[in-house]
């Protein structure tokens, strides 16, 4: 009887620590397979993904992480129309995120409402998996995208540089991230674009009435604090009106492939005041030349005047502006002069986004106006020998 019984424990316990010891190996097995992921991602970093949604749907993503933010955008190849990333769009330090598909629409609590929404996780440093749903919906699929740069697009690193100041009661803050092509097949073009990049903020950079040439981002920041300093010191301000400062800087990459990329620098500032401002610039590069794309580059002869009459109309469709209604009336201005497309704009798969500033055409609460012209409708202006010529064909 004591014999069975001493079995038993022995057995109990081998068994125990049998258990024991494979929980052990598997939680580290876990741990390191969470570790290759995890150890391998940066807190900022850009990847454009390739893949498909419910083996269906052939997407392009542009994947840009800061810290625990996510900018970027996505776009079904078929369609070329970037859908943008919300605000909220979050990753954690495991690699699991989540993507909110940007509408510009809000609820009562202003709360971004979305047509759709990204979750999923870095399964490896160039690969993510998950499932897209529709919110409000059963509609929903798997997706599997893998890190890719083929011809005609570029390997992208992210610069990342900051200040802060705090005194306990009042603080300031400024941000730049800007990218900046690595390894690519041609290291002049690679160093002309890098080049053109970082100074873009640099030439642009004039707040406060400083008007200085800087030489670096270094001094940018230094000035921004200096002048809070001063800010905050005035003695003929009320005491209650010392608000914080925040100046932030980013450039989202929006489309990086067929030989072009297209940025789009977006500076969010706020100084005081009744509110923030923000800019919204587009550059575009040619992959094979490393130079700057402009209209002239893309349109035949005399285009002008078609492409601002095919924009207005894409304008008033865009924001339920009838044909006989002035723009006055909807709330721009937008007078006799008539309606004009400005210079800023992003190319894309099938078609130009043009984006006006914020008090360009209209009142701050109308916001920063954009309108999007697919090349099907300006296809007889597109110069046959341009980069837009791939894409008519």
């Amino acid at each position: 009887m004591n014999k069975i019984f001493l079995l038993m424990i022995s057995v109990f316990l081998f068994l125990t620590s049998f258990s024991q010891t494979k929980s052990t190996i598997g939680n580290k097995n876990k741990q390191r397979n969470k570790n290759i992921v995890t150890g391998n991602l940066p807190k900022y970093f850009y990847k454009r993904f390739e893949g498909k949604i419910g083996d269906k749907y052939s997407i392009i993503m542009n994947f840009i992480r800061r810290d625990s933010l996510v900018d970027g955008d996505y776009y079904y190849e078929k369609k070329g129309i970037p859908i943008y990333f919300t605000y909220e769009s979050r990753i954690d330090g495991n690699g699991n995120f989540n993507l909110g598909e940007e509408t510009w629409k809000y609820d009562t609590s202003y709360m971004p409402i979305l047509s759709g929404e990204f979750r999923g996780k870095f399964v490896s440093e160039h690969k993510i998996e998950g499932y897209w749903k529709k919110p409000g919906t059963n509609v929903k699929f798997d997706f599997s995208l893998v890190e890719k740069y083929p011809d005609g697009s570029a390997v992208i690193e992210l610069k990342q540089y900051s200040k802060a100041y705090s005194n306990g009661k009042e603080q300031a803050d400024i941000c730049f991230l800007f990218p900046i092509l690595k390894n690519f097949s041609n290291r002049e073009i690679e160093q002309l674009i890098n080049s053109d990049i970082k100074n873009t903020f640099l030439k642009d950079y004039n707040f406060g009435e400083r008007n200085n040439i800087w030489k670096n981002y270094n001094e940018m920041m230094n000035d921004f604090i200096e002048r809070y300093k001063e800010f905050i010191s005035d003695t003929s301000l009320p005491s209650d009106y010392k608000p914080m400062w925040q100046n932030s800087f980013t450039t989202n990459i929006i489309f990086n492939s067929d030989n072009i990329l297209s940025l789009e620098n977006t500076e969010f500032r706020f100084e005081g005041g009744a509110h923030p401002i923000t800019f919204f610039n587009y550059k575009n590069y040619d992959l094979k030349t490393g130079k700057e794309i402009s209209l002239n580059n893309l349109f035949k002869n005399d285009f002008i005047a078609e492409l601002d009459k095919i924009g207005e109309k894409k304008f008033r469709e865009t924001y339920n502006i009838k044909s006989d209604e002035s723009f006055e009336k909807a709330g721009y201005f937008i007078g006799k002069e008539g309606f004009h497309l400005n210079n800023n704009f992003s190319i894309l798969k099938t078609g130009l986004r043009f984006r006006f500033g914020e008090y360009e055409i209209g009142p701050y609460v109308l916001g920063a106006p954009s309108v999007f012209i697919p090349y099907a409708d300006i296809k007889d202006l597109i110069n046959p020998n341009g980069l837009l010529a791939q894409f008519i064909q």
